[in-house]
């Protein structure tokens, strides 16, 4: 069941942390641009930082990509940040982007499908030990 509704604006630990997430993203970008080069943070830290940020703003909250798109344009600036870093602030290019990450391990974190509606996939994140 998901719970949309229920999300909250992250606590303010949490809110620092995405904030920091999202500035190493533009002081990346910025560096590369000094250089002719435009990137994003890439890899397995670009992954791990963008569900890190997921989370956080989400919580335990299954989710699909539009809410998380919904969440971040309406409560959320830190995590808007971090998408917009990553280039994924529209719900399909997000939902692809969680595609490809199913399945794979990232440092203490698994995203899994949860289940299918007339909205796409709902994903959950869940922290490991």
């Amino acid at each position: 069941m998901r719970a949309a509704r229920d999300l909250r604006p992250p606590d303010t630990f949490a809110a620092l942390q995405a904030q920091i997430m999202a500035l190493a993203a533009r002081v990346a970008m910025l560096e590369a641009a000094g250089t002719g080069r435009a990137r994003p943070i890439s890899g397995a830290d670009r992954d791990r930082q963008l569900l890190i940020a997921i989370v956080e703003a989400i919580r335990d909250h299954t989710f699909n990509s539009a809410d998380v798109i919904r969440h971040a344009v309406r409560v959320s600036p830190e995590l808007r940040d971090v998408l917009d870093a990553a280039g994924l602030l529209s719900a399909r290019r997000l939902g692809k982007y969680l595609e490809r990450l199913h399945g794979r391990e990232l440092p203490g974190l698994r995203l899994e499908r949860s289940d299918r509606d007339r909205h796409g996939v709902i994903w959950s994140v869940t922290v490991l030990d």
